[in-house]
């Protein structure tokens, strides 16, 4: 399966969505519920997430920046569209899988069937509604 962060109209290769992967997202998720936890390390791990998922050549450019270490000069909005970006990226294929799977139920002749019926239901109780 093949994973991509889309941004700034580019596309950026992800690795594959491991049970490591999906155990660093979890625990970047939960320090960010957790009230304890300082605005800039939230940032710090989301940032060093990105730069893992994509690489540290291809994190500079998306953040337009040849210095990622330096959080405090980095426009946090950016990190939080890549980050939204990354999971989107992983999310996507099955997202798209379950569309396919509802537009062939949707195009199955049975179910526009009954779709035609249900209309013609709803038609037809409006206009007894009108007739009361």
């Amino acid at each position: 399966m093949e994973y991509t962060l889309q941004i700034h109209n580019r596309e950026y290769e992800l690795p594959k969505k491991t049970l490591a992967v999906e155990e660093k997202i979890e625990k970047i998720k939960k320090l960010c519920r957790d009230s304890k936890i300082t605005t800039r390390t939230q940032y710090e791990n989301k940032l060093n997430f990105i730069t893992e998922m994509v690489g540290e050549d291809n994190a500079k450019e998306i953040f337009e920046s040849n210095d990622i270490s330096n959080i405090a000069e980095m426009d946090l909005g950016e990190i939080d569209a890549a980050y939204r970006g990354v999971l989107d990226g992983f999310a996507r294929p099955d997202r798209e899988a379950v569309a396919k799977e509802n537009l062939k139920v949707l195009g199955n002749p049975m179910i526009q069937q009954m779709l035609n019926i249900a209309e013609g239901m709803d038609k037809l109780q409006g206009a007894l509604k009108e007739n009361d």
